[in-house]
């Protein structure tokens, strides 16, 4: 930060509760030390703090042993100076301790202005005040010509007093020399500005390619099934034995499977197949007459049978 403050500005510091403004208040009182730099004020700089929340070190005190107390005045100056901020007659023998909130914080800035000050600052002046504690500070200010400082949030009162606006955000000061409105005029073009940079940023960069979608069950193409060869593959041998019979024999292998939905068995067996040989003899008229070998297993007494 980089502020200077001139005599006859009057400087309102707004931003969002928790932003630090009183801390930064405390800081310009010298209050509170800054980590880092610097608060200088000028040797004829004559500083008054109205604090947010008013208290006085003798409560049991009347306003009027208050004033003789702590401003070092006469009887009748006290009495002057607490009649132009509306205490009158009786009730300036009213001890402190009985007064509100506004009524505390009317006493403490009737005592200010007691004082030859040029620089006065203000903790939200009216926060939690009556209508008449609010209309009393508001003319007392009017009559001030000096710099003044104060945190406030409310816009009326800002509108009616602030000449340049400081306001705290995310750390930082933006300094803005004009009224309330003109301040929230700029405001509002420069976000307008930033919507419009954000826009084309986001316009310049690549658009994401689109995730394919997966393809329905039912849509899908269907499978192509390999062909399967045979399961069973048989290799044959036929042998002619010198006596005319023939013997028949068979090899092959054959892949088994089970059911669908119980797994699949699958493994080669070999199969030997052997048929028992025959003599064939052409008989009497024309039939032929078969004979078994000693292999079969079971005899044919039929044994006439046409050609």
């Amino acid at each position: 930060l980089d502020l200077t403050v001139t005599g006859g500005e009057r400087i309102a510091l707004i931003g969002d509760n928790g932003a630090g403004k009183t801390t930064f208040l405390k800081l310009v009182m010298n209050e509170e030390t800054p980590d880092t730099g610097w608060v200088q004020r000028g040797p004829s700089v004559r500083t008054a703090y109205l604090p947010q929340i008013v208290r006085f070190a003798v409560p049991e005190r009347s306003m009027l042993d208050t004033m003789l107390y702590e401003c070092k005045c006469t009887p009748q100056e006290a009495r002057d100076q607490l009649g132009a901020y509306g205490f009158c007659g009786e009730d300036v023998l009213k001890p402190v301790s009985a007064l509100s909130g506004g009524e505390l914080s009317r006493l403490r800035l009737c005592m200010l202005m007691r004082r030859e000050i040029n620089f006065l600052i203000l903790d939200e002046p009216t926060n939690h005040l009556d209508i008449a504690s609010r209309e009393w500070i508001e003319d007392a200010l009017s009559d001030y010509t000096q710099a003044l400082l104060f945190v406030s949030h409310d816009r009326y009162f800002i509108e009616k007093f602030a000449t340049r606006i400081w306001l705290l955000e995310n750390g930082t000061i933006t300094d803005y020399r004009g009224t309330y409105e003109q301040f929230r005029e700029y405001r509002a073009r420069q976000t307008a500005l930033q919507q419009t940079a954000k826009a084309v940023e986001r316009k310049k960069e690549p658009k994401p390619k689109p995730t394919p979608l997966p393809i329905p069950a039912r849509n899908r193409p269907a499978r192509k099934t390999p062909a399967r060869s045979d399961p069973c593959r048989s290799v044959g041998r036929l042998s002619h034995a010198g006596t005319g019979r023939k013997t028949a024999q068979a090899r092959g292998s054959c892949r088994h499977a089970l059911p669908r939905g119980k797994g699949e068995l699958a493994g080669e067996s070999s199969v030997s197949m052997q048929r028992p040989a025959s003599s064939i003899e052409l008989g009497k008229n024309g039939y032929l007459r078969g004979k078994r070998s000693e292999h079969g297993n079971r005899p044919d007494d039929r044994t006439d049978r046409p050609a």
